[in-house]
């Protein structure tokens, strides 16, 4: 890097909050006031891994969140070779993976992270070969890799898994015509970051047409990849490309603005939210059907305005543009409030109710068979010890601590902030209270 690439402002350290943590939530009436979307670490996420495959100059990352995902592929990119600046009052990260000198992060790390998947094509691809511990994330029940394995070996790849994790090899990648199960976002990404390196043609069939999936593909051909059928469900890439470095904006959160805009339709409520995504308004049109009112003031300014009664609508999540399954939890809170029978139908993970247990806890009437939850309301919450599972698990009791009388007390609020930055100081801007703590069980003194 140059001096001028290099002069980027670095916070002395960041120190993330542990999984174990504790989230104290006191609201002071209904959710009001002003809260700024930040970018989506889904859409961070491929474009750091696809970094990796950038051999000529540095690749520039703007609105990222500094979010403990994040953190993690930061570490696993550095453990490789990967030169990493960041900025994080400017939300940038400059990354120069010029030079590599690993193919094996550490392997307890790769297991923290569901991203650490998408290390394996660029890693073939720059090196031939990786070495990786089985990706984690969030305990949905059955998160195979089984797509992105079988599709790997169809290009090329010889592939070893067993209980010590994945060690890779490929002398090189030949193009093939791959259809993917299911159209996984992961799997379509990680198929076009070996796509762009591979011999010849490759399409992708049943590909994933999520907004990150996108903007992935825009960011590689204007690092000059050849991709053809971009936002549709058949993905045309011409390789192999030697890529360059550019400047690269994430996706704003369509999760994040889906799960504001549900706090902003709770009773009382009323919000304004910036930069927000007009990707979620598969959200936003379901939200309107319970009676929200929701004006985009601007291209990216949102007011969402509760309505005198919120109504039940049954959903069933699909993938985009279908209802996203990440904000299926916290929609279930906000059906404890609407009036009548809210059935939810889950089709894309089998555990995705853990949060239920715990709402049903504050009071929520919630029965639960298989993959359909049928929420009864409104129900009166009450604020309680409750415990998340995982990130949008933890969603779900964040907005039902903004709807329930008294404190509720998260404990390993902690995995919040694997997807949702900063957010006692972005909750204050709401009204509500609330402080990340590590010891505290006993309620807060606010005074």
């Amino acid at each position: 890097m140059n001096a001028e690439q290099s002069a980027i402002t670095v916070p002395p350290s960041h120190e993330t909050p542990a999984g174990g943590d504790v989230l104290l939530v006191s609201p002071n009436g209904p959710p009001r006031g002003e809260l700024t979307i930040d970018g989506a670490k889904n859409s961070a996420l491929p474009l750091m891994a696809a970094a990796l495959l950038v051999e000529e100059g540095i690749t520039v990352l703007e609105r990222v969140p500094a979010v403990d995902d994040i953190f993690t592929m930061m570490q696993l990119l550095r453990q490789l070779g990967v030169a990493i600046d960041e900025d994080w009052r400017g939300k940038r990260l400059v990354l120069d993976a010029t030079e590599l000198v690993s193919d094996e992060p550490d392997l307890h790390a790769t297991r923290s992270l569901r991203g650490s998947v998408m290390l394996m094509a660029p890693l073939l691809a720059r090196l031939g070969s990786f070495r990786l511990g089985h990706p984690g994330g969030c305990a949905l029940g059955t998160r195979g890799i089984d797509i992105h394995l079988r599709c790997l070996r169809r290009l090329g790849a010889r592939i070893d898994d067993d209980e010590s994790g994945l060690v890779g090899r490929a002398e090189r990648l030949v193009g093939q015509d791959l259809l993917l199960d299911l159209p996984t976002h992961t799997g379509t990404q990680q198929l076009v970051l070996a796509a762009v390196s591979a011999q010849g043609v490759t399409r992708l069939h049943n590909a994933s047409q999520e907004p990150e999936v996108t903007r992935l593909c825009h960011a590689l051909v204007r690092m000059g990849a050849r991709i053809g059928g971009i936002g549709t469900s058949l993905l045309t890439i011409e390789g192999p490309t030697r890529l360059r470095g550019e400047t690269v904006r994430c996706c704003r959160s369509r999760l994040e603005t889906g799960l504001f805009a549900m706090a902003g339709a709770l009773p009382g409520a009323d919000l304004i939210l910036r930069k927000a995504s007009p990707e979620a308004n598969p959200v936003l049109v379901h939200l309107r059907g319970m009676g929200a009112t929701i004006d985009w003031v601007d291209a990216e300014t949102l007011s969402v305005r509760a309505p005198r009664r919120l109504h039940a609508e049954s959903i069933r999540t699909w993938s985009y543009p279908g209802f996203p399954t990440d904000n299926q939890p916290p929609l279930t809170t906000l059906a404890t409030q609407a009036h009548g029978r809210t059935t939810i139908h889950e089709t894309m993970y089998e555990s995705r109710f853990a949060h239920v247990d715990e709402l049903r806890g504050m009071g929520a009437s919630i029965l639960v068979d298989g993959n359909e939850a049928v929420v009864q309301g409104p129900t009166r919450l009450r604020g309680e010890v409750v415990s998340s599972n995982d990130l949008q698990s933890g969603a779900a009791l964040l907005l039902a601590g903004l709807a329930a009388e008294g404190e509720t007390v998260i404990r390993h609020g902690g995995t919040l902030h694997r997807g949702y930055a900063d957010l006692p100081e972005r909750l204050a801007g709401l009204g509500c209270r609330s402080r990340l703590d590590a010891e505290a069980f006993e309620p807060m003194d606010w005074r």
